[in-house]
């Protein structure tokens, strides 16, 4: 629909044109920007992800929906959690695939955590072996949701509501 109106997500950056022309707009330079939802695109993100089973990072790197799998079997098998919420509903998503944060904590720095804990330190459990472009994609995801979802202008960090002041910070995470 975007590109219908004009506007355009694609990259490089000369092609992205998050904005369309006014249709009522006697001067052509009045514009509707396009705004996407961060909790409707991170469970998009998980929908792809889980149904495709891998995608492929920039670098050629897999990011496979199994690592996710098998640390939730691990965990329930040791019935315990690594400090994180991972439980068979994240994992059978599409029977609450509505809940916004069933997808926020499976994209959460504590289940990147304990990816990379277990990657590095169970030998034995080879299911984690080259996680780190999921990992890495995991980071991305829950950084961008705690700008984009931002509104507490007394939080610290990426969970600080966005303005000149913090710049630095939210534009570090666009950069990614």
């Amino acid at each position: 629909m975007f590109s219908e109106l004009g506007a355009s997500f694609k990259f490089p950056e000369s092609e992205f044109k998050p904005y369309f022309p006014h249709p009522k707009a006697e001067n052509e330079n009045e514009r509707v920007y396009a705004l996407l939802d961060i909790c409707h695109m991170l469970k998009l993100v998980r929908n792809t992800l889980a149904e495709g089973g891998i995608l492929i990072d920039n670098e050629n790197k897999q990011i496979r929906w199994q690592y996710f799998v098998d640390l939730q079997k691990l965990q329930e098998a040791e019935g315990l959690r690594l400090a994180n919420k991972l439980k068979k509903v994240h994992i059978h998503w599409w029977q609450q695939k509505m809940k916004v944060n069933l997808a926020v904590q499976v994209f959460s720095s504590s289940v990147a955590d304990a990816l990379e804990f277990c990657s590095r330190h169970l030998a034995d459990y080879k299911e984690f072996k080259d996680c780190e472009a999921t990992v890495k994609f995991i980071r991305i995801f829950d950084n961008l949701f705690d700008v984009l979802n931002s509104r507490n202008p007394f939080a610290k960090g990426n969970k600080a509501a966005m303005h000149v002041g913090n710049k630095i910070v939210w534009n570090s995470v666009f950069d990614e």
